[in-house]
């Protein structure tokens, strides 16, 4: 046993988080924790690492057992070099290895009664230098480097002068080198390309200790993942799916058909008890007793009549306040993105023209010379390297940027809808519902109910402040932003990214049914597989299309 969490609880203020969380960690074990935005993934790896206090509950750790975790942002001394970052991520290694040295002195001017202790300690150091990699550390760290796509950046450069993407890499590879026996990893693959992330599913299934990983990339929990823990939002306990994420979304699936079908037979049931009750109510009047004396035979049978149409009434009203007190949710209601127009069925009209566009940075040249006829319903995938200039030319179509040289044309009564990999977080006071708001026309009333019916959010989360909620929720409160616009083009950059899996299968069931074009960018080889679109690829600065 590598970890034990008995009982653990969590709130926040009178939000519950987390309720009677037990997990065991055995070595060997790799365990993706799925489960909605917001609803406590994050907070429940800071608890096991003690970064935050649970409420209740025991986190108990093996013995000698050591840990690494990965958090979404990687926050490091502005002072510190790569080469200082990966030194002093090998500090627990660096004192193993010390140990060894100083057993190796002592043993070596020790009295004959004293060297068997001695080497016994050695032993049980040596063992554990080993098993963490240490005979082998200068060969890993290189291995590991050139895996996540990190070894042109020079040792001596500064972290803080590193892109967002390649700081989040190096945090990896700095938490790889350390092989902890436990790795906490929180969305390790968000800035890994395919090649990247193909080389760390390939490390952690060698990976000789334990793995419990947040992630929302499905090939990487399906290469990587042999149990799926799903923590629900509703009674904030884990749930525990053998297999990997195909296994896992099988079983939902089949969860989901179950519920509408549970739904739909008792709503059967609603009705018909409430006809019942009601044709019973008017029985009960029809055969209610005349006041006048029109004999025995009358008020003999017709009172034991009238007893038993009111028991039945009574039955029915009974039964339905039963079912009508805790009743089967409806499913929420697929996500639709509706455009502001109807595009031509022919695809005749030409939405978006980019002519000879080339983009420079500090004299560096990012893109050159980039040409694109954009039609109704067209829809391109821009797959490259990261630093390849994907997010820039997304930012050069929206007018974010402007073209070094050439030109964008835009159609008429084109309105573009740009899904930001990274975007202005609102306020952290206004409410979720505000910053939602903010440049949409409409009531409020009408608003909320947009939202909320979306399925993105609950009319209980409507109110709460934006400086509360997840990155997770951030990102579904852009998207709910996206659909609200109505825009007739959609730009989406790395659009999978902090989408938990019940939105994501649904805003992909929306793409596929949205009527304008659209242009994205993404790694996720699940998108990508079921993108229903042209395939481009952005490298040296130039957009090739290749299928």
């Amino acid at each position: 046993m590598l970890l034990q969490i008995n009982n653990l609880n969590k709130a926040y203020g009178p939000q519950q988080i987390l309720s009677d969380i037990a997990l065991i960690i055995n070595r060997g074990e790799r365990i993706g924790l799925v489960g909605p935005n917001g609803v406590g993934k994050s907070t429940l790896l800071r608890l096991i690492i003690g970064q935050e206090q649970a409420d209740a509950g025991t986190i108990r750790w093996g013995e000698g057992c050591e840990y690494g975790y990965l958090t979404q942002q990687l926050i490091t001394p502005s002072e510190l070099n790569v080469e200082q970052l990966l030194a002093a991520s090998q500090q627990q290694l660096s004192q193993l290895g010390q140990q060894l040295e100083q057993l190796s002195n002592q043993m070596a001017h020790a009295d004959p009664d004293q060297l068997a202790d001695l080497l016994e300690r050695y032993g049980d150091v040596a063992e554990r230098f080993e098993l963490r990699g240490g005979y082998e550390l200068d060969y890993r760290i290189d291995q590991v480097l050139a895996g996540l796509g990190l070894s042109h950046v020079p040792r001596e450069r500064s972290v803080q002068a590193l892109s967002g993407g390649e700081k989040t890499r190096l945090g990896l590879a700095a938490l790889l080198i350390s092989n902890p026996d436990v790795l906490l990893l929180d969305e390790p693959t968000n800035h890994l390309d395919h090649q990247a992330s193909a080389w760390l599913e390939t490390w952690l299934q060698a990976h000789n200790g334990a793995i419990l990983v947040v992630s929302h990339d499905r090939a990487f929990l399906d290469q990587v993942a042999t149990t799926i823990i799903e923590l629900d939002e509703h009674t904030h306990q884990l749930k525990t799916y053998p297999g990997n994420y195909s296994a896992y979304f099988a079983a939902k699936q089949a969860e989901r058909e179950r519920w509408e079908a549970d739904y739909q037979r008792q709503q059967v049931e609603i009705r018909q008890l409430q006809m019942r009750a009601k044709a019973q109510n008017q029985q009960v009047a029809h055969n209610r007793a005349p006041r006048d004396n029109d004999g025995f035979i009358y008020h003999s049978k017709g009172e034991n009549v009238a007893a038993a149409v009111s028991r039945n009434l009574r039955s029915a009203q009974q039964a339905l306040e039963r079912i009508l007190a805790d009743p089967i949710p409806e499913p929420p209601k697929p996500l639709a993105i509706n455009p502001t127009f109807n595009p031509s069925p022919d695809g005749s009209q030409q939405m978006l023209s980019i002519e000879g566009v080339s983009y420079q940075r500090e004299q560096q040249p990012i893109l050159e010379q980039i040409d694109l006829e954009l039609r109704p319903r067209q829809r391109i995938l821009i797959t490259g390297a990261n630093g390849s200039g994907k997010t820039t030319l997304l930012d050069l179509i929206a007018g974010d940027l402007q073209p070094s040289t050439g030109q964008i044309r835009y159609g008429p009564n084109l309105q573009i809808g740009y899904l930001r990999q990274e975007y202005q977080r609102p306020k952290p006071e206004q409410s979720l519902f505000e910053a939602y708001r903010e440049g949409l026309l409409g009531f409020n009333k009408d608003l909320i109910n947009e939202l909320v019916w979306s399925g993105l959010f609950r009319y209980a989360e409507v109110n709460r402040a934006v400086g509360s909620i997840s990155t997770g929720q951030l990102h579904k409160l852009q998207l709910a932003r996206l659909i609200a616009a109505r825009a007739n083009l959609l730009l989406l950059d790395e659009p999978t990214n902090h989408l938990s899996f019940d939105v994501l299968e649904q805003f992909e069931a929306a793409l596929n049914q949205f009527a304008g074009p659209i242009i994205a960018v993404s790694h996720d080889r699940r998108f990508i597989q079921q993108f229903a679109g042209e395939i481009w690829h952005l490298q040296q600065g130039r957009l090739t299309r290749l299928c």
